[in-house]
């Protein structure tokens, strides 16, 4: 796994791993903060998977099914976030767009990487 890959997995582990420490003190451990964990923690392992072919031969079937999950997961959730955000009187109109913007900038990538490791031929 290349330099670049590690520090931005651990950039990206590190903010979910906030935002989901914030919102269980927020709202207590709700199923839909444990899914957002459980999600980011699936998108974390397949990014790994693409970079290592030993790790995606031991999830074998598994993985297209946890990235669908977590996609799907993602998929359902995002629109009550994104309501959230906006509605949030705390913030300013430049601090709501910053966050509907830039989160999905930062872990798009990581989606697409991880959808390549969740279905690329475990055998290659």
């Amino acid at each position: 796994m290349p330099w670049w890959a590690i520090i931005y997995l651990v950039i990206f582990v590190g903010f979910s791993l906030v935002a989901d420490t914030l919102s269980f003190r927020d709202d207590g451990v709700r199923w839909r903060h444990v899914c957002d964990c459980v999600a980011g923690l699936a998108f974390a392992l397949l990014f790994v998977a693409f970079w290592m072919p030993t790790v995606r031969s031991a999830l074998g079937l598994v993985a297209p099914i946890l990235f669908l999950a977590a996609l799907a997961w993602e998929a359902y959730s995002s629109p009550r976030d994104l309501r959230e955000i906006w509605h949030d009187g705390e913030l300013s109109k430049t601090e709501r767009i910053s966050l509907l913007v830039l989160p999905p900038l930062f872990v798009w990538p990581l989606y697409v990487v991880a959808g390549i490791g969740a279905f690329r031929n475990a055998h290659a």
